[in-house]
């Protein structure tokens, strides 16, 4: 059996969604749902303390990136009493330049005459649930009008890793809870705090470091927390042996010529949703994942890894050629090198995959046009009908291993997640004539 490890910040937020389930509270959004939002539509569930309030990176064309997740949930969440919903997806905080992505869990819970001590005693409950027996939750009232959660556990420094408050009036709006003797309470957890708080870090920058040595911290053979067909696609890659990374989520001007991408006028794939200003050397959001995955790979080859096999699960943005707004999907990005890697067994192991995943009536082409590959060996996948369903890979295309400063060949796979799932509930649906 390979090693199987889970990245800290997904062991983090797996154990928080944990307490929460146990505590009868149903996840509503895993992070499927889009990052991208109008500028309009941006707003605080409630007063949040300054350490917890994140600054919009905004794009052209009126659109931002979202600093919180809760807000186009909310009027969805209705229901009988007690509310109990939870969000688990990446916000922006053009704040942090360097790495201004965050994982983040948000929540709401409404029910009647929930006091602040009751508040207090259900905190207790998620951090002993999280931490152990002996760990507990201080609620520190702020000058915001909220309380920061300041996470106490045994043999460790207590950290603030989040903040909750009453909701605001939009909130208890929308959520239909705006009546005597109902209290609304809304929470946001950081778990890029939460993770360095647990595993002793004192840079943000070591969390989302590439190198095999931080990726395999921590073995950790349990699934994903959560029923969303990526956290099974999730899990079914770290059984086959890949260890999960979480690349860089806004590129600089010239990565896709790095990458051996021709960008011309009328690309627009290649030329990505901009950013309004430039944020820290990027000017524009990902329209593959292709770049973050090949930084990844010549960071293992720079640390002297002699065999890989990494991956990551992110969202890309399409802009739309004819003006109107971006498309924005979930990805997954692999690559792999190594002496016991060659385009043989690579091919064989995305069949594998492929088949794993509930897509088995898939077939490879070849094809000479993705210049990113090496255009020897590049392969698109398609179904049973030949229609391509957003994948494709093959060997890395030699300029882009030598401009990333890659000394062995490499071979990667980009599939879209969405055509994947359909295809899994497809066959799975099916019923042979047979047996009707």
């Amino acid at each position: 059996m390979v090693n199987i490890y889970k990245h800290p910040l997904d062991i983090m937020a797996d154990a928080f969604k944990r307490a929460f389930l146990e505590n009868g509270f149903q996840i509503y959004d895993d992070g499927e749902t889009a990052e991208l939002v109008e500028q309009e539509q941006s707003a605080e569930p409630f007063a949040v303390s300054e350490d917890f309030r994140a600054e919009p990176v905004l794009l052209e064309g009126g659109y931002t990136l979202r600093t919180e997740q809760l807000t186009a949930h909310l009027a969805k969440m209705r229901g009988p009493l007690p509310v109990k919903k939870l969000c688990c997806g990446v916000i922006y905080d053009r704040k942090d330049g360097r790495q201004p992505a965050r994982l983040r869990l948000e929540g709401v819970y409404a029910d009647r005459n929930v006091s602040v001590r009751d508040w207090q005693r259900f905190w207790n409950r998620i951090m002993a649930a999280v931490y152990g027996v002996c760990a507990g939750c201080r609620l520190e009232a702020s000058g915001a009008g909220c309380y920061e959660l300041i996470a106490e556990r045994e043999g460790a420094e207590a950290a603030a890793i989040g903040c909750t408050g009453p909701g605001s009036w939009l909130t208890r709006a929308l959520l239909d809870t705006d009546s005597d003797g109902i209290c609304t309470w809304v929470f946001r957890l950081d778990m890029d705090r939460a993770a360095m708080n647990l595993f002793g870090l004192r840079e943000r920058s070591e969390l989302y470091s590439s190198c095999l040595s931080a990726l395999r911290r921590q073995e950790d053979i349990s699934c994903r927390v959560g029923e969303s067909y990526q956290n099974r696609l999730e899990d079914l890659m770290r059984k086959m042996g890949y260890v999960r990374f979480h690349g860089m989520k806004l590129y600089p001007e010239d990565i896709y010529k790095k990458m051996n991408m021709i960008q011309e006028a009328w690309d627009t794939n290649n030329r990505g949703v901009r950013l309004a200003e430039p944020l820290n050397g990027n000017t524009g959001l990902p329209t593959v994942l292709t770049p973050a995955l090949e930084q990844a790979l010549s960071e293992c080859y720079g640390a002297g890894e002699k065999s890989v096999k990494i991956f990551d699960i992110a969202h890309i943005f399409l802009p739309d050629a004819a003006g109107g707004p971006p498309a924005e999907k979930l990805a997954l990005t692999a690559g792999v090198y190594g002496p016991e890697t060659d385009s043989v067994s690579f091919k064989g192991e995305i069949g594998e995959i492929l088949d794993q995943a509930g897509f088995r009536n898939h077939f490879f082409i070849p094809t000479s046009l993705a210049i990113a590959y090496d255009t020897s060996d590049t392969w698109l996948i398609l179904d049973e009908k030949m229609r391509y369903m957003e994948g494709n890979f093959g060997g890395i295309s030699p300029i882009a291993e030598k401009n990333y400063g890659i000394g062995v060949h490499c071979y990667m796979a980009n599939l879209e997640i969405r055509p994947l799932e359909a295809k899994h509930d497809e066959e799975y649906a099916f019923t042979p004539p047979e047996l009707l």
